[in-house]
């Protein structure tokens, strides 16, 4: 499932191998849409991919993913209803989290919570 404003998109996504590589493949024309220069298209289809890819390897549940567009920038929003992940979803988890690493390299921000409603990861990303 698909929903899309003028300014946000949301989908819905399996807990399987495919999800990464087809959420980059979803969001990618939307971000063209919104004008965004090819490195900063490139950098959230990356951070993307890893957040999805993380999420589907260590919890396994579907996958709620929302792109906001504002000021020329761009939020991530990942959640999903699981339980925390076994290796844990934070900026510095240390070995066995380089998809994390990566993650906070390319974002401007990124931090993780989880409470009674699930785990959520948050990303900005800024136009330079």
């Amino acid at each position: 499932m698909t929903t899309v404003t003028d300014w946000s998109a949301l989908w819905h996504l399996p807990p399987s191998v495919d999800a990464a590589p087809a959420s980059r493949r979803l969001v990618r024309p939307h971000l063209r849409r919104w004008k965004l220069d090819a490195e900063l298209v490139s950098a959230v289809c990356l951070l993307v991919g890893e957040l999805v890819a993380h999420a589907v390897h260590h919890v396994g549940h579907p996958i709620r993913l929302q792109l906001v567009y504002a000021d020329g920038g761009i939020t991530v929003i990942l959640h999903h209803t699981g339980p925390p992940a076994a290796t844990p979803l934070t900026p510095d988890a240390g070995a066995g989290s380089y998809r994390l690493q990566l993650v906070s390299a390319l974002a401007d921000s990124f931090a993780v919570s989880s409470s009674s409603l699930g785990t959520f990861a948050v990303a900005h990303l800024h136009k330079q």
